[in-house]
C-alpha cells in the first residue's frame, strides 16, 4: 500500500509541479504577477494529492493548500469572466482568505493573513473581497461541519498579571526555538539530495515507512497533530513523553516539509508550539512557579508565539490561535507571547518561513 501511495503521489506531483508544497509561495507569487498558476488543473492536482498525503497520516497540514485551492479557484472566476488584472488579484487574495477561513472556521484569520502575510497591505480595496469570501466559506463550512472550533480550549481561567512574566518567558523560548525550527523546514529539503533518495519514487516511500514505524508507537504525532494537543493540555504526562512527542512530531515534520510532497505546515507548526508550551508548563509547574491551573494556557500562548517566530505574522497568530481554540478572552495573554517572539526573532534579523519560500 505504501509502494501505490508513493507512486501516486510522485505520478500527481510530476501532473502539475506548481501544486507541490504548501502553495503559499506560488499564491504569493501569482499576486505580485510574477508566477502564472494553471487554475484548474492545481485545484483538481492540490485537492487529489493533499487528500493522499494528509490521508497516509504524514506530519502536513491542510491550510497551505486550501489557501493555493481558494486562491486558484478566485483566479478561475477571473478567467471565466474575463475581468482585468487588478480584479483578478482581489479575486486571487479573497479566494485564499476563503480557504484559509474554511479549513479551520475561523473568518477573521482568513481576511487578516491574507493582508499582512500575502499583500503586506491593509488596504480597504483588499479588505472587503479578502472579507466577504472569507464569512461566505465560512457560512458554508459552518452549515455543512458545524460551528465546532478546531482545538477545543474554552474555559481556561484567566492568567494574574502577576504572572505575565511566564509568558514574556515562554515566548521568547518560543522565538529561539521558532528559528531553529525554520531553519530545518528551509533546510529539510537537502536530505533527499544524496544517494538512491534523489529518486522521487525512493524517497516518498521511505518517508512513508518512517513516518509508519513512528506511528505504531506514537499514533498520536501522525498528521496534522489536533488531537494529540487537546489530549496533552487537559492529561498529566511526564516530561520525559513529552519531549518524545516534541522529538517525534519535528522529525516527522521536517521529513515531509522537505520532500515537498503537497501539505502545508501551519498545523503542524501550531502543534509543535503547543508541545513546546506543554514543556515550559511542566517544567514551570514542577518548579513552583505557574500554577497548574494555567498549565493549558501556557500551551495555548506557545502556539501563536512559535507560529509568529515561524511566519512572522503576529496579529495572524493571535487572531488564528483565538480563534481556532475559543480563547476569545485570552487576546491580552496571545498577543503578550507573540510580540515577545516577533521581537525575539528581530534581534536576529531573521526572515519569515514563505517570504524565504518565495524567494
Amino acid at each position: 500500500a505504501l509502494l501505490v501511495i508513493a507512486a501516486v503521489l510522485v505520478w500527481l506531483k510530476n501532473t502539475e509541479p506548481q501544486a507541490a508544497g504548501s502553495g503559499i509561495p506560488q499564491v504569493k507569487g501569482a499576486i505580485a504577477g510574477v508566477f502564472k498558476l494553471r487554475w484548474l488543473r492545481i485545484l483538481l492536482v492540490k485537492f487529489a494529492a493533499c487528500a493522499v498525503a494528509v490521508g497516509s497520516g504524514l506530519s502536513l497540514g491542510r491550510a497551505g493548500p486550501s489557501i493555493q485551492m481558494g486562491a486558484v479557484a478566485g483566479q478561475g472566476v477571473s478567467r471565466l469572466l474575463a475581468r482585468p488584472r487588478v480584479e483578478e488579484r482581489y479575486l486571487l487574495s479573497g479566494g485564499s482568505a476563503a480557504g484559509l477561513a474554511a479549513v479551520f472556521n475561523a473568518p477573521l484569520t482568513g481576511v487578516i493573513f491574507v493582508l499582512e502575510e500575502l499583500n503586506h497591505n491593509f488596504s480597504g480595496l483588499l479588505l472587503f473581497p479578502a472579507l466577504s469570501a472569507s464569512l461566505a466559506a465560512t457560512l458554508v463550512t459552518r452549515l455543512l461541519l458545524g460551528r465546532d472550533t478546531v482545538f477545543d480550549f474554552s474555559g481556561l481561567p484567566l492568567m494574574q498579571l502577576a504572572d505575565f512574566w511566564i509568558i514574556i518567558a515562554a515566548g521568547f523560548i518560543c522565538g529561539v526555538l521558532g528559528l531553529l525550527f525554520n531553519a530545518g523546514l528551509l533546510n529539510s529539503g537537502r536530505l533527499y539530495q544524496f544517494g538512491i533518495l534523489k529518486n522521487a519514487y525512493v524517497s516518498n516511500f521511505t518517508l512513508l515507512v518512517i513516518t509508519g514505524a513512528v506511528g505504531l508507537y506514537l499514533p498520536q504525532a501522525l498528521g496534522g497533530g489536533d488531537d494529540l494537543l487537546t489530549d496533552i493540555a487537559f492529561n498529566s504526562y511526564p516530561l520525559t513523553v513529552l519531549l518524545l512527542f516534541l522529538a517525534a512530531k519535528v522529525v516527522l515534520t521536517l521529513l515531509a516539509f522537505g520532500s515537498g510532497l503537497p501539505g502545508g505546515a501551519f498545523i503542524p507548526t501550531l502543534v509543535t508550539g503547543g508541545l513546546v508550551g506543554s514543556v515550559v508548563a511542566s517544567v514551570f509547574t514542577h518548579s513552583g512557579l505557574l500554577n497548574e491551573a494555567y498549565y493549558a494556557n501556557i500551551i495555548v500562548i506557545c502556539m501563536a508565539a512559535f507560529f509568529t517566530a515561524s511566519v512572522r505574522t503576529p496579529i495572524t497568530a493571535t487572531v488564528l490561535v483565538m480563534e481556532m481554540t475559543g480563547s476569545f478572552l485570552h487576546l491580552l495573554p496571545l498577543a503578550l507571547g507573540s510580540l515577545t517572539a516577533f521581537a525575539t526573532t528581530e534581534i536576529w534579523r531573521a526572515k519569515p518561513l514563505y517570504g524565504e519560500l518565495f524567494m
